[in-house]
């Protein structure tokens, strides 16, 4: 009775807080580990540590929930993102193998939480059901590797700069899948658009911005431990195709919020082609193209949301007039989808031209068109859906302007502000 008195107790006062002070009470230890890692790895204690990697994941994830913890959202919803919050941090700093595999097994509880409690429609539960399955499947595999190494005394800040390659091809390719299938890769990647669909505008931006790095960092920092050579063709080829094909199926999309989700299925199949490489271009460009992934297609679903707070709907017959009728959202969504198109000199676009590099000069030259029909595709919908969202006819002429708050439009333009300073410290390392 006392023990669940003081919890109640604790819970009561960290949701009374105001929000910066629950914000520096979670993240001024981080800054400050943060702080000192720029010389190398920094071991906060024997299973955990930090390094540039991980605290920019961490970073990028406390940046994306003060803004979404700033908007009116019920106690527990708060507490769930709190919650999700904590265990992608004790993730991607973790430094053992084990504790890698319980944090981000974890983090389906908190996301599946939101999608299941806040959720719009009774397929939620179904939405939910296929997070748990993809990902689940893959988790005893990930679970065995995690043990094998565990017991071979193997860190994961060790791995990264290390090579074992002598682990059996179908060991490694589930070890592998267990990343991808979060990331998502194309062919594993059915359950993302669902989950996006029936989840809360606070739940598809996490998944966006947070979950999905989670298999990005997990597969960056245990691929060179796997026999990745003897299963490279069969990766690269799903990757390819998907990065393509997800380009086109946004084309062929209605729903605003799917068109948003398959575009993130594009992006970070194109970043697993990247990491497939092996190089240091390749690792650094997928590196950038996840930081830049979570930004832009965070703010993209916040303005579906914004959208749908005056529609009443996500469909794209109506969804019209926005140039004419709302300019101030038309402008946000303008500087949201170049940003996504990768408009230079921004992060995407560093990203993209450092991976296409690092495969042009490590893969067969056919996968070139592959690359252009990814590019070629991604302009293409972009602008289609500006013209498409801003143009023609549509509800909006019944619904009067002022129905789009000022306060969201400056929280989407401070959402994108670290791409700037990204880009200036990303142009003063190359620099030098």
């Amino acid at each position: 009775m006392l023990l669940s008195l003081s919890v109640s107790s604790a819970l009561s006062l960290l949701l009374s807080l105001p929000l910066s002070e629950v914000f520096l009470l979670f993240s001024l230890p981080l800054i400050l580990a943060v702080s000192v890692s720029k010389g190398g790895v920094v071991f906060l204690s024997p299973n955990y540590a930090v390094d540039f990697l991980s605290s920019a994941m961490v970073l990028l994830t406390f940046w994306v929930a003060i803004f979404l913890l700033s908007s009116k959202n019920s106690g527990m919803m708060n507490l769930s993102l709190l919650l999700l919050v904590f265990v992608m941090s004790a993730l991607f700093m973790s430094n053992s193998f084990l504790s890698l595999f319980i944090f981000y097994e974890f983090s389906l509880i908190p996301t599946v939480y939101l999608i299941v409690g806040w959720g719009y429609q009774p397929e939620r539960l179904s939405a939910s059901l296929y997070l748990f399955f993809y990902t689940l499947v893959f988790s005893l595999p990930l679970l065995g590797f995690c043990i094998y190494f565990s017991l071979e005394s193997w860190k994961v800040y060790e791995a990264i700069s290390s090579e074992s390659g002598g682990m059996n091809p179908w060991v490694s390719t589930l070890a592998l899948l267990s990343f991808m299938v979060k990331m998502p890769l194309f062919g594993i990647h059915f359950w993302l658009p669902k989950a996006h669909v029936e989840a809360p505008m606070q739940g598809s931006v996490m998944l966006a911005a947070v979950l999905l790095k989670g298999g990005g960092y997990g597969l960056i920092r245990v691929i060179k431990l796997t026999n990745i050579d003897s299963m490279k063709f069969f990766f690269t080829s799903l990757s390819s195709v998907g990065m393509v094909s997800a380009a086109i199926a946004v084309l062929l999309s209605l729903d605003l919020k799917t068109m948003v989700a398959l575009s993130s299925v594009s992006h970070m199949n194109f970043s697993v082609l990247g990491m497939l490489t092996l190089t240091l271009k390749g690792m650094e460009g997928a590196i950038l193209m996840m930081v830049a992934h979570s930004l832009i297609s965070s703010v993209l679903f916040f303005l579906v949301n914004m959208n749908y707070e005056v529609f009443f709907s996500r469909s794209m017959f109506m969804n019209k007039l926005i140039m004419s009728r709302l300019p101030k959202l038309s402008m946000i969504w303008f500087m949201a989808l170049a940003l996504n198109l990768g408009l230079p000199p921004f992060l995407l676009m560093v990203g993209e031209l450092l991976m296409t590099a690092s495969i042009m000069s490590f893969m067969w030259v056919g996968l070139g068109l592959l690359l252009y029909m990814y590019f070629l595709m991604s302009g293409i919908y972009n602008l289609n859906l500006f013209n498409m969202i801003s143009h023609g006819w549509g509800q909006l002429m019944e619904v009067p302007s002022q129905q789009v708050k000022v306060s969201d439009l400056f929280i989407v333009l401070g959402w994108l502000v670290p791409l700037l300073p990204l880009l200036l410290s990303v142009g003063g390392a190359i620099s030098s």
